[in-house]
């Protein structure tokens, strides 16, 4: 495979001075500053709405986008893949710190936090994307993702190590969590969870239906996958996924059908958009490649079949009960992508995806902790890491041993890669030793000095950047 590349997607809620989230508004002017801000960049508009909600160019061959996410009041910047953490985070930085000094000239501030401190759900403050019209018909509540913000990695995994790392991930995702909160504050006041961010994704499961629950939870499959033949029935076995038609609209497939009953017939489909007549889309390699992106796990694969492999290939797959098996045989690229961390503390960005990316590296080592507990003992862990966060792995418990371990898991992966990355690992550390997180340091600004202390302490400043010691 050569050198393992990790790509990140930094995602900052922005708000005004008093803290709470900018309007339509306001990210018009936003994103007509940025356009002049990032030569280079394009706009990108929506179709439907003709709404600007973000700035694209191209690198490398890898389509980069700096945007709106769910809410026009988060900003998240997704760049091309490195192959360092260092290299990684440093691009970033440079993007992030000309976003910020625009954002400062119109009185607005990035925050490293994961949530909205006071704007809480809000179809107001909802992205004018073209997909997320089909998304709110599809996914009761999406909406309430607009006050939410999370720091996600994604890392170069070979197809035959892809079941033990996504398995690896999805249960050491409580740890994670729990070393990483930083939302304790939504609404304007100081919440019972450090990280509030799984509250809101897994009451909102409970509302779906409950064969739709797992697939939007942001949390754990109900069991690890046993291989790629699982893994994908699973995910094809969704009704939560959408399909793009020649012109680019995203659209539902009539009926609740699941993408294996839509993908198995190879009569074309009907499918509707809201305020759109309903159309008909023939199953096609690109609905295959994008199917995994509309299951929300905290952690997930990503993967690409070469464009000479065939639908009847594909349909014969199904059919013998083999598709995993034939599809892990042509990826042509797969990787796996984190997605329970919140916002990092600024200057430790990279740890999370350090974490992951040792965890990755080691991955048989990280198959045999996860196989120390059971899955449900592992679910259990993804709340209690959540709801107390660092102080779930204190000292003399069970968790802090899973947490020691696994840290030292991921150094040891990063010490063979010789960049030197196992450093970025030390603020981690540093958390468990002094029982401190970064979630209690943003609760103790909040009671010292509510919301306004809040944002000052946790908005993105230029003058702070470092990397664990790394110059940026």
């Amino acid at each position: 495979m050569g050198v393992r590349r990790i790509g990140f997607e930094f995602e900052y809620p922005i708000v005004v001075p008093k803290g709470q989230a900018i309007t339509r508004r306001d990210a018009r002017a936003f994103w007509e500053g940025a356009e002049s801000a990032l030569p280079g960049w394009t706009p990108i508009r929506q179709q439907q709405t003709d709404a600007t909600i973000g700035l694209a160019r191209t690198r490398g061959g890898f389509a980069e986008h700096i945007s709106n996410d769910t809410g026009v009041c988060t900003v998240e910047f997704a760049l091309k893949p490195e192959e360092t953490i260092p290299r990684a985070v440093d691009l970033a930085n440079r993007a992030i710190r000309r976003v910020s000094d625009m954002a400062a000239g119109l009185d607005l501030r990035l925050l490293c936090m994961g949530l909205q401190p006071i704007t809480w759900a809000d179809a107001q403050r909802k992205t004018a994307k073209d997909a997320y019209r089909s998304f709110a018909a599809r996914m009761p509540y999406h909406t309430w993702s607009v006050p939410m913000a999370s720091h996600q990695c994604s890392v170069d995994v070979a197809p035959s190590a892809a079941i033990s790392v996504v398995n690896s991930l999805n249960a050491l995702s409580g740890l994670i969590i729990a070393l990483t909160s930083s939302s304790p504050i939504a609404k304007g006041a100081c919440q019972e969870w450090h990280e509030f961010r799984t509250w809101i994704s897994d009451e909102r499961s409970r509302r779906l239906r409950p064969t739709d629950r797992h697939y939007y939870s942001n949390g754990l499959p109900p069991r690890p996958f046993a291989d790629w033949n699982d893994y994908v029935d699973w995910f094809w076995a969704s009704t939560m996924y959408f399909v793009k038609d020649d012109s680019g609209t995203i659209s539902i497939v009539a009926g609740r059908r699941s993408f294996r009953q839509f993908v198995s017939s190879p009569a074309p489909a009907a499918v509707w958009s809201p305020r759109r007549p309903v159309r008909y889309v023939e199953p096609a390699l690109a609905h295959v490649n994008e199917v995994h992106g509309y299951g929300w796990l905290a952690s997930r694969l990503r993967y690409t079949l070469p464009r000479q492999t065939t639908m009847d290939e594909i349909r014969a797959a199904v059919t013998a009960g083999q598709i995993g098996d034939f599809m892990a045989s042509r990826i042509d690229r797969c990787y796996v992508e984190f997605r329970a961390s919140g916002v990092s503390e600024q200057g430790t960005e990279g740890s999370v995806g350090a974490l992951v990316l040792g965890l990755v590296e080691q991955h048989e080592a990280a198959e045999h902790l996860r196989r120390e507990r059971a899955w449900e003992a592992w679910r259990q862990l993804r709340i209690d890491g959540s709801v107390q966060g660092i102080r779930c792995v204190r000292p003399g418990g069970e968790h802090h041993r899973l947490a020691t371990r696994m840290i030292d898991i991921a150094g040891a992966g990063l010490r063979q890669r010789g960049f030197g990355e196992e450093r970025l690992l030390e603020p981690l550390l540093r958390r468990i030793e002094s029982g401190v997180g970064y979630s209690d340091r943003i609760r103790t600004w909040f009671q010292a000095g509510g919301v306004r202390r809040v944002i000052d302490e946790t908005a993105w400043r230029a003058d702070a950047l470092r990397l664990a010691g790394m110059a940026g």
